[in-house]
């Protein structure tokens, strides 16, 4: 993320910083900030990540929680330049002593064996490479100093840059130059006709033949609405997490769905979800898949789409519904073929049972999807009714009908819903979690806070 040179003489700005009044305060709050922000990298390994997604507002939105070393990267960055002003005016003789001791630390971690590092090639680079930023603190001349270790910083990252991600998937061309037929089709019939696309496809292959079976997250090129994402992992939600296990007692949550997945592909319990479209690579045998499926669509060399005749639409509308004492996903797994054409609710509904007895099939409704915050849906019934979406029934979900307040229900212990009387209706769900605003006027005078304390600090130092 930022090299062993930058790392080292941040901990020469930290100790630099903490001998100085004027730096004191700062790098202390900013040290604590790299320090809290390490832990949660951790993901759920750490109490303290759990309890942050549980208290703290808008935290467990975060998707990949290694992303929280963005931060300390900054940070490091900011106290690796402090750590520089320090060694150009020889003062941090403690700060390098910290640093050397922490360095070798690290040797021993490395030979020991608590620390994986990528093999003994990795671990001595390393360790060159601390001896060699020591050394540059120490013996290079005072004037010289800040050039040369800046000379060593560029090297480094550098190097570092050519094994990185982004430099090995540099190429000469769009990553939908080559798409294949088959996904633009799916991409033009997902956008007219409505539905979620899953992708049975190659988890190998070069860059482009990944973006083309829409891997990992390859299908926000198309516009493509997708189930699947590109990982499960601690970041999925507990209802999707639980909602897997529809397809199987146990199922790999860090996983994503397609990997649950096994052949015949179940049409039920996907069109039950939302999904419509399947694309599957053309290793896969469409006989021991995708049996129940309409199709092909189109196909071509390398994929074929298959639509599934069990999806119902993006909202449906169920006339009949029952409240379950189990969890929803082990009842839809285990007795699926009997509840076929009743909805699973939470306790939030008027009647908790309703069994319709003529004209009772579930039917779908046009979803208007104005954000990804505001869906709308307008329907006619002629006796009350359960209608949902497609979309998690997360924390921080309202529901109107006909502007008036009403309970989300969740259906099948996942989807949003609603309980309707009969008649016409227009249906909003809106997404606004109380902690929105707060956040916002928190971030404004947080921003405030920062830019009077620059103009004050500018003005004691005696700047303009």
């Amino acid at each position: 993320w930022v090299g062993v040179i930058p790392v080292l003489l941040a901990v020469v700005g930290l100790v630099a910083g903490m001998r100085h009044d004027r730096h004191r305060t700062w790098v202390v709050a900013v040290g604590l900030t790299a320090a809290l922000s390490a832990v949660w990298a951790l993901g759920p390994r750490t109490p303290l990540w759990g309890l942050a997604a549980d208290w703290m507002p808008g935290f467990s939105s975060v998707r990949v929680s290694a992303r929280w070393l963005d931060i300390v990267a900054l940070v490091v960055a900011l106290l690796a330049g402090l750590g520089l002003e320090a060694v150009s005016r020889d003062e941090p003789r403690r700060g390098v002593a910290v640093a050397g001791a922490g360095a070798a630390m690290v040797a021993v971690a490395i030979v020991v064996g608590p620390l994986e590092t990528g093999g003994t090639a990795v671990a001595l680079v390393w360790a060159l490479t601390a001896v060699v930023a020591l050394a540059g603190m120490v013996l290079v001349p005072r004037g010289r100093r800040s050039a040369v270790l800046l000379a060593l910083v560029m090297l480094e990252l550098s190097l570092m840059a050519r094994s990185a991600i982004p430099y090995r998937l540099v190429q000469d061309h769009l990553p939908t130059a080559d798409v294949s037929t088959v996904v633009r089709e799916l991409a033009d019939r997902s956008a007219a006709d409505g539905g979620w696309a899953i992708a049975l496809t190659s988890e190998t292959g070069d860059h482009d033949d990944l973006v083309a079976g829409l891997r990992p997250n390859a299908n926000a090129w198309f516009d493509i609405a997708s189930i699947d994402g590109y990982d499960g992992g601690v970041q999925v939600t507990d209802r999707w997490s639980e909602a897997l296990r529809r397809f199987a007692p146990e199922p790999p949550t860090d996983l994503p769905l397609r990997n649950v997945i096994t052949p015949p592909v179940p049409a039920g319990q996907l069109g039950r979800l939302g999904v419509r479209w399947v694309l599957l690579s053309a290793d896969r045998d469409p006989g021991e898949w995708v049996p129940d499926l309409v199709g092909p669509v189109i196909a071509d060399d390398r994929f074929s789409l298959w639509e599934n005749p069990r999806w119902l639409g993006d909202a449906v509308v169920w006339s009949s519904w029952t409240a379950t004492d189990g969890a929803p996903a082990d009842v839809l797994r285990d007795r699926f073929a009997l509840l076929g054409e009743t909805a699973l609710v939470g306790t939030s509904v008027g009647d908790p049972s309703v069994r319709c007895e003529a004209d009772c099939a579930p039917r779908g409704v046009d979803l208007e999807r104005l954000g990804p915050e505001h869906l709308v849906v307008r329907v006619e019934v002629e006796r009350p009714a359960v209608v949902a979406v497609a979309a998690q029934a997360l924390p921080g979900w309202d529901v109107t009908v006909d502007g008036r307040d009403a309970d989300v229900v969740v259906v099948d212990g996942l989807l949003l819903g609603v309980e309707v009387d009969a008649g016409s209706h227009v249906i909003e769900f809106r997404h606004r979690p109380w902690w929105w605003w707060p956040g916002v006027m928190l971030s404004l005078l947080a921003a405030t806070a920062t830019a009077g304390l620059a103009v004050s600090d500018r003005r004691r130092v005696g700047h303009p």
